[in-house]
């Protein structure tokens, strides 16, 4: 009988690869405002422009709606492509001027977002 541990277990239940781990837990530390943790997923080898499959969101476009400012400068200076517009065609930018957030506003802006 074959043993069943833990991580088999869970594996079994989400049957989800790296990719998707790594973009699960992107998009979750960018909303709580987690930069360490943002950052060592940048470099473990997350995919900073994956759109969220059902709102089209990226982990730069949460961290905006979030207010995170330094999650939104740890994402730019990973690389996150400031472009890029959910499926409602908002880009973080808009999203942030939404919300009121001057100074994620700013650093977009000085990011080259338009």
């Amino acid at each position: 009988m074959e043993r069943i541990t833990q991580s088999k277990f869970i594996a079994d239940l989400h049957p989800l690869n790296k990719a998707d781990f790594l973009a699960v837990g992107l998009f979750e530390a960018a909303s709580e405002g987690h930069t360490a943790i943002v950052e060592y997923l940048c470099t473990a080898g997350a995919d900073l422009n994956r759109p969220h499959a059902k709102s089209g969101d990226t982990a730069l476009t949460i961290a905006g709606f979030c207010g995170k400012d330094d999650v939104v400068k740890a994402l730019i200076r990973a690389g996150a492509d400031v472009t890029l517009t959910n499926n409602q065609g908002i880009n973080a930018l808009m999203i942030a001027s939404g919300r009121c957030s001057a100074s994620t506003v700013s650093t977009l802006i000085e990011a080259g977002q338009s």
